[in-house]
């Protein structure tokens, strides 16, 4: 989690339609080049801002929607820091203050919600949407919009940190879940993962006994238990431990 909001809320948009190390070295960048978001705010020449983040794409766009942003902020209260959302409880009045900004979808404001402020939201990415459908938890036509709306009431607000991770993760790592079979990291040995994901919508709810009895629960790197693989495949490989291995604990949906 992020303490700075800016930093959050900044470092989220350049996340959009990018690979996370795309996303990550121009957040460094931008950084490296402005020592301030006020020297941001004060740039006259635009084309800056978007050099120091073309790496992550759509630089013009981006860089004129963060400037304007911190912009506004400084404008209305006298610094661009968005440090001040901390100070709003209501989640629904966050996604009102954050939404009038151009760049902040559902999806970036709830990531600041969940990773930002700490609070208990589930943004669904083109990961966890693309598997929540192949799951049945959501319609096979949901719009992303349509999906967060769902899940964010139905999965239980202990589970969302760590199931929207699990979820992120495996989709980068599963042949069998990610976008069109080809998973950003693979096994390094060229193997292809075996998903413990196939069995869990024939359960409809209910984890088998037999089931039970083959099955370990792997606690994540923050010490939480929130992944059920069966047992064989944990000792498959390092690699299969890499993917976490992601299912959310069946009987809570």
């Amino acid at each position: 989690m992020r303490d700075d909001v800016t930093d959050a809320v900044i470092s989220t948009m350049l996340s959009q339609n990018t690979t996370d190390k795309n996303s990550k070295a121009a957040f460094k960048s931008l950084k490296e080049t402005f020592k301030s978001w006020d020297d941001v705010v004060d740039c006259e020449d635009v084309s800056r801002i978007e050099d120091s983040i073309r790496v992550a794409g759509l630089a013009k766009t981006r860089a004129e929607r963060i400037q304007t942003m911190l912009q506004t902020v400084k404008e209305e209260r006298g610094s661009p820091s968005l440090d001040y959302i901390k100070n709003i409880e209501n989640d629904d009045d966050v996604k009102k203050e954050l939404s009038r900004f151009k760049g902040l979808g559902p999806k970036t404001i709830s990531c600041v919600l969940l990773f930002a402020l700490g609070r208990s939201e589930f943004p669904v990415d083109t990961h966890v949407l693309r598997i929540t459908k192949q799951m049945g938890w959501v319609k096979p036509n949901e719009t992303r919009e349509g999906a967060y709306s769902h899940l964010n009431s139905l999965v239980p607000n202990d589970l969302k940190m760590d199931l929207h991770c699990l979820l992120v993760q495996h989709g980068k790592c599963c042949h069998r879940c990610a976008a069109k079979g080809r998973p950003q990291f693979p096994p390094k040995n060229g193997s292809k993962l075996l998903c413990p994901l196939t069995q869990i919508p024939k359960w409809v709810g209910n984890i088998p006994e037999n089931e039970l009895k083959s099955v370990q629960l792997v606690k994540t790197e923050d010490n939480v238990i929130g992944n059920v693989v069966k047992s064989e495949e944990v000792a498959q490989s390092d690699d299969a431990k890499r993917s976490k291995n992601a299912v959310i604990k069946s009987e809570h949906l």
